[in-house]
């Protein structure tokens, strides 16, 4: 019998209902006469709907986008093959590898590659840049590219690059106007700024909340229910499903409601995980393992902060006592660019946010995803490991891609499991 109740989500239905919408929205874009937009996740959509509204335009997340075709397996194999084909080295971002493929093959999951109208890309990683003008000239196509200066504690590394930023989103849209004709409104950008800030506030509190023993929500979760964030958090149909899944997240830790119900172990999963291997999640269940987050999925698109004495806490960037609503596009944008994070793509910053999370969430080891299918998340991976050894914590490591199967060797990654769930002194339980 398991040690703790469990019950799936109320929400997840409607997460997924929302992840069809999204994806039959980009389908659909053009008999429906909307923009279709192209890029990485980021502050895109708070400028799109500025300028056509919420229902005037469709986003296709380049890296949901990649990432979702490595869990269609016989297409992911494809697209890679073409890609390499045509003479671009196999080292590269595997999501950007996905996604050129489907374009050069003109083919998706559901019919044609869905041509976007213009790419609007944040530079976050190393490839982001050259990710879309590739493709933007592929297609013929205008890109506008931003680029963003990553920092931890972004309010004490100087107003210059808030001002960068703030440089960049007036040049951006100027160029919105320019190439779409429409005329760009400030009261919509703002409300979306708005959005995107309570979507931040409202998933970093959620994450927080795995810290209850027993754990409200395994990390494979995480990466389901987070989508409404890295799809849409500028929306008003993110708010309210984030604030339901706060609310339940709530509920499921008053009545100590679990993820795993023989949660024995938790660890802390670091990197992407193989989008085509997420029954390893299941697996480690079998031990009593619950993975409870990680820098990837807690860190972005949410609010952090570090208390003094360097403890990692959940804040709010929107109804705080003595917040004001910006009041034009530039204190808007101003709003955008502070919003607390985990520092993403920085390695000292997932240091010092993996050892937060070690420190608070009633870890036990943590389990490296040595990742070459992402370069930006892999940096500083062994140092942290380093630090997280030095803590006392027992960490183990495997090897794969995070959309080439070409890298996943399943028999190799679940013995270095069973290795590491032996070292924990753990036993394999029943069905």
């Amino acid at each position: 019998m398991a040690k703790y109740p469990t019950k799936k989500f109320d929400c997840w239905q409607l997460a997924k209902e929302m992840q069809r919408k999204t994806f039959e929205g980009v389908m659909t874009a053009r008999e429906q006469g909307k923009i279709l937009i192209a890029g990485s996740s980021g502050f895109q959509g708070c400028f799109l709907t500025g300028l056509a509204g919420a229902d005037g335009f469709a986003f296709l997340s380049s890296e949901a986008y990649g990432g979702m075709l490595s869990a269609n397996t016989e297409l992911q194999k494809e697209c890679i093959r073409e890609v390499e084909r045509r003479g671009y080295s196999p080292d590269l971002c595997s999501y950007m590898r996905n996604y050129w493929g489907s374009a050069f093959l003109n083919r998706s999951p559901w019919g044609e590659f869905p041509h976007a109208d213009l790419y609007v890309q944040p530079a976050i990683c190393d490839t982001h840049a050259k990710w879309t003008t590739t493709m933007a000239e592929y297609h013929g196509i205008p890109c506008f590219v931003i680029d963003v200066t990553e920092a931890m504690d972004f309010d004490k590394q100087g107003g210059h690059h808030k001002q960068y930023f703030i440089d960049q989103g007036l040049e951006l849209i100027e160029w919105l106007e320019k190439h779409t004709g429409k005329e760009f409104d400030d009261e919509r950008f703002i409300e979306s700024v708005v959005n995107h800030q309570i979507t931040s506030d409202l998933w970093a509190e959620i994450c927080e909340m795995n810290k209850a023993v027993p754990c409200p929500m395994d990390q494979k979760s995480q990466y389901s229910l987070s989508n409404a964030i890295i799809r849409e958090h500028h929306s008003p149909g993110a708010v309210r499903f984030m604030t339901l899944l706060r609310d339940e997240m709530k509920d499921r830790v008053a009545q100590g409601i679990a993820a795993v119900g023989n949660e024995s172990c938790r660890l802390i999963h670091d990197n992407c995980p193989a989008w085509y291997a997420l029954h390893i999640f299941r697996y480690m269940e079998k031990y009593g393992v619950v993975c409870v987050g990680g820098h990837y999925g807690m860190a972005f698109t949410s609010s952090w902060a570090y208390t003094e004495d360097g403890r990692l806490k959940a804040i709010k960037t929107v109804g705080y006592p003595g917040w004001q609503r910006p009041s034009n596009w530039e204190v808007a944008l101003r709003v955008l660019v502070s919003g607390g994070g985990g520092g993403a793509l920085l390695p000292d910053a997932g240091r010092k946010f993996t050892l937060g999370v070690a420190r608070d969430w009633n870890i036990n080891g943590a389990l490296f995803h040595l990742n070459r299918g992402c370069e930006g998340w892999s940096r500083g991976r062994m140092e942290i490991i380093y630090a997280l050894r030095e803590m006392g914590l027992p960490t183990s490591t495997y090897e794969g891609s995070t959309g080439d199967m070409k890298d996943w060797n399943e028999a190799q990654v679940l013995n270095r499991i069973d290795s590491f769930m032996e070292s924990l002194d753990l036993s394999r339980l029943e069905d």
